[in-house]
């Protein structure tokens, strides 16, 4: 199914990175600790979570900043309240075949989900920011199509 909005989205840069309290800090290194002994092939990368959403009369607004997927990671296992939380902004589609069989990834094992089945995707990254801190998404399509 594929859904037109209404609006335009725009997609703006924030000016400054996520911030979070010491002590969130403190616990989140220490889970990535944790996660990296499990599996010591894990990166901490680049991860561009939705700060504020706006509905404007003639477009919605969302605002992204960067993060790390260490911060992602623990508010999907272990939870953080909203205000801190990491809503990560990434697209994915379910691929269907002419003779309706689905196509779908699996993870590879230096990944967090090692094994578990994907469909195709992916997220945000320091390229797809325009100068100006906006993300153009169509472009984006279109450079990867």
């Amino acid at each position: 199914m594929v859904t037109k909005l209404d609006k335009e989205l725009e997609i703006i840069k924030g000016e400054k990175n996520v911030e979070l309290p010491k002590d969130i800090l403190g616990k989140i290194e220490s889970f990535w600790q944790k996660q990296v002994e499990i599996n010591p092939h894990l990166f901490n990368g680049e991860v561009w979570s939705v700060t504020n959403f706006e509905e404007l009369e003639d477009k919605f607004r969302l605002t992204v900043q960067k993060t790390n997927y260490a911060h992602y990671l623990y508010d999907e296992r272990v939870g953080l309240e909203e205000k801190f939380a990491c809503f990560n902004l990434n697209g994915g589609i379910l691929l269907e075949t002419i003779d309706k069989k689905y196509i779908l990834g699996e993870m590879n094992e230096t990944t967090s989900y090692p094994k578990v089945l994907q469909i195709s995707g992916g997220n945000l990254d320091q390229n797809d920011i325009k100068k100006d801190g906006s993300v153009d998404l169509i472009g984006i399509l279109k450079d990867h199509i």
